[in-house]
């Protein structure tokens, strides 16, 4: 692809997540609203806690409660890092997503030559993510749509990468990355299964392949496993 072909999309992606943007003004729904409480909850240093009674799927006990039993955090995480820099209210906690979704036409462009699709198909490809028409709204919430594109197609790329090119960091890039998605959905672990799969086809050095890609899975969600058996007895709830 041509220098202007990458300013294009850049230009394009810039120019529909911005417009977009101007019309979300609030979470607008159930998901995004949670993550974006939980995330002011963050930012001004409570922790991960809801002080507040928000559905009954974990049988809460008493207030404030445990957060993120139910939904994962790396949305939470992103908008609170937007509060924290830019101060209060919801523009600041959208940012991280507005800024994530400008940049998809370019990584889809990227991944499709990746795919040894024609430059000019992969243009093509970089329009259609500048214009994602009916998910373009939940892209630029607090919502895990914008993070979950961004690391499940960087999971793969990697996964990708590592079976061209057997290297052991590569291998563990790509099981952070399933770890990350993860972090943003639950059925992110859903991801490591194709990846785990081209380590098992790798031609060489299959254990290290395996021993990489769960280690940097692991390395990810570890913490957060951690916390959930502190806090609820129990590694997911």
């Amino acid at each position: 692809m041509s220098r202007w072909q990458w300013v294009v999309l850049l230009v394009l992606g810039i120019l529909t997540a911005g417009a977009m943007a101007v019309f979300v003004r609030v979470p607008g729904y159930m998901d995004a609203e949670y993550y974006y409480t939980t995330a002011i909850e963050l930012a001004e240093g409570h922790g991960f806690q809801e002080p507040f009674l928000w559905n009954y799927l974990d049988d809460p006990e008493c207030l404030p409660h445990p957060s993120h039993l139910y939904w994962m955090p790396l949305s939470s995480v992103l908008s609170a890092a937007g509060l924290a820099l830019l101060g209060a209210g919801f523009r600041s906690a959208q940012l991280p997503f507005v800024v994530l979704t400008a940049g998809l036409p370019v990584l889809t462009a990227w991944v499709s030559l990746g795919l040894k699709a024609a430059p000019r198909q992969a243009f093509y490809s970089g329009l259609l993510a500048a214009f994602a028409c009916f998910y373009l709204p939940f892209f630029v919430t607090t919502d895990a749509f914008a993070p979950y594109a961004w690391i499940g197609t960087l999971a793969f790329a990697l996964g990708a990468a590592a079976y061209r090119n057997p290297r052991w960091f590569l291998w563990l890039a790509a099981g952070l990355a399933a770890g990350a998605a993860q972090m943003a959905r639950a059925d992110g672990m859903l991801l490591l299964l194709p990846v785990v799969a081209l380590a098992l086809l790798a031609r060489s050095r299959c254990l290290t392949a395996i021993g990489s890609l769960v280690g940097g899975y692991l390395l990810v969600l570890a913490p957060w496993l951690a916390r959930n058996l502190a806090v609820s007895g129990s590694l997911l709830a």
